[in-house]
């Protein structure tokens, strides 16, 4: 993740294999395009995206469409200081 950077947050996982499992489940229960996930570090987790904004309230416009649009009830933002 990046300083100054809002993320559109599926999950974060304890390991890399976890969240790579979370993007195959994000794509068989919502549909969403696997090419709009991306997994990053962080910390010792690993954070699974579905977009980085550099203006937060970008982010919450996103999130909400994946809430309406996908059903996918669960995401939220990030913003890394």
């Amino acid at each position: 993740t990046h300083s100054g950077m809002s993320y559109v947050v599926m999950g974060i996982y304890s390991t890399e294999e976890n969240a790579h499992r979370a993007v195959a489940q994000g794509v068989k229960r919502y549909a969403i395009p696997e090419a709009d996930f991306r997994i990053f570090r962080y910390g010792e987790k690993w954070l699974v995206s579905l977009g980085e904004h550099a203006k937060r309230a970008e982010a919450q416009e996103a999130a909400r469409r994946y809430r309406t649009e996908y059903g996918a009830s669960e995401v939220w933002v990030y913003s890394k200081q």
